[in-house]
């Protein structure tokens, strides 16, 4: 409908303008007749009503390209902001998920080891007392607890423990530390060779009070606090 009011309106310039030149000539032939240039003058005023109403009539006329190439444009970058949007929350819960798994255990997985630590003990301080020398270092832990950031608290009974060499509390510790790695492994928790090479970082208290821990970048040498 836009389409033919356009080429309507057109004519009508076209053929107002033209009118109005033939009443202006007429009415000079005829020697100034006023009746021509009241034609002439009525012709240019519909002239231009015409071109006015042409002029809103293009104007209002959809543009081909841009009602067609707009959408696709606005769903392009909608699609490209909700793709990012997806893949950066994709990534985060990737990350979050690796730093649960390689960085912490999970409550179920510290519940688990502790439960095979507490059994593991046991079971080498039986040893011990039945005269298997192999096991004495467990003779001076009282218990053992996994942490969820992958360390562990070492308990130990003070009134012996405090007395060893530190090339005795050495072995204890490097023994501890292979205990931890059993226990882990026995409780169903992946337990990485650069893990089982490292051990795991342990902190060793006589009742609430810190005597020593781990070194930084050996897990099975210690630091011991002077008593």
């Amino acid at each position: 409908m836009i389409y033919v009011l356009v080429a309507f309106f057109d004519i009508i310039v076209i053929a107002s303008i033209v009118a109005a030149i033939v009443f202006w000539r007429r009415s000079k032939k005829y020697k100034d007749n006023k009746q021509e240039k009241k034609k002439a003058l009525y012709s240019i005023v519909t002239a231009i009503i015409a071109f006015v109403l042409f002029v809103v009539a293009v104007q209002q006329m959809p543009d081909d390209s841009s009602s067609s190439s707009e959408p696709t444009t606005q769903q392009s970058a909608s699609t490209t902001s909700s793709s990012s949007s997806q893949t950066t929350e994709e990534s985060k819960t990737s990350s979050s998920k690796s730093e649960d798994t390689s960085s912490h255990y999970s409550q179920k997985q510290v519940k688990a080891i502790n439960k095979e630590l507490v059994a593991a003990l046991k079971d080498d301080q039986k040893d011990a007392t039945d005269g298997n020398s192999n096991y004495n270092y467990a003779n001076y832990l009282v218990g053992i607890k996994i942490q969820p950031n992958k360390t562990a608290l070492v308990y130990v009974d003070g009134d012996n423990f405090l007395n060893l060499s530190d090339d005795d509390k050495q072995i204890v510790g490097e023994r501890t530390s292979g205990l931890i790695g059993r226990a882990i492994v026995t409780a169903g928790v992946n337990y990485s060779p650069e893990e089982n090479r490292n051990g795991v970082y342990m902190s060793f208290y006589n009742g609430p009070q810190a005597i020593g821990h781990s070194k930084t970048f050996n897990h099975t040498e210690f630091k011991w606090y002077k008593q």
